[in-house]
Formats: C-alpha cells, sequence, structure tokens
C-alpha cells in the first residue's frame, strides 16, 4: 500500500458541510487521513491514503459537493 498526499480545491465551507462529507469520506478504507481548511479561500480537502483522485471527486460529488485536485 502507498500512502501519497493528494489535494482537492472543494465547495465545502462551513461545519455543516464537514458533517455531510465526513460520514463518506471516513468509509473510505483506502483513506488513512483527511482534513478540510474551512479558513483557507479555496477549502482545501487534504487526503492521505493509497488513493485515488476519481474516487475523491466522485464520492464528493454523490454527497452534492466539487472537488478539483491541485
Amino acid at each position: 500500500m502507498e500512502t501519497k498526499t493528494l489535494k482537492f480545491k472543494t465547495n465545502i465551507n462551513c461545519p455543516h458541510c464537514l458533517a455531510k462529507v465526513t460520514p463518506v469520506l471516513n468509509a473510505m478504507p483506502e483513506i488513512e487521513l483527511w482534513h478540510v481548511d474551512l479558513k483557507s479561500d479555496n477549502k482545501i480537502l487534504t487526503v492521505e491514503g493509497d488513493v485515488k483522485a476519481d474516487d475523491i471527486t466522485e464520492a464528493l460529488r454523490k454527497t452534492g459537493y466539487q472537488a478539483e485536485s491541485i
């Protein structure tokens, strides 16, 4: 298993939004650690683990949020 760090610009912009994506991201076994910086202009989501960017963007899309790999 290869651990890598991916970063995404998102539209997760408040604690309520964060609460909606938390169970989705926590349910992905390939994610070891994740965090959204709500104070950054681009609401940066940082994900660590053996993950693919497409899997993250698709999971968030299904929850109603956007993520763009940076």
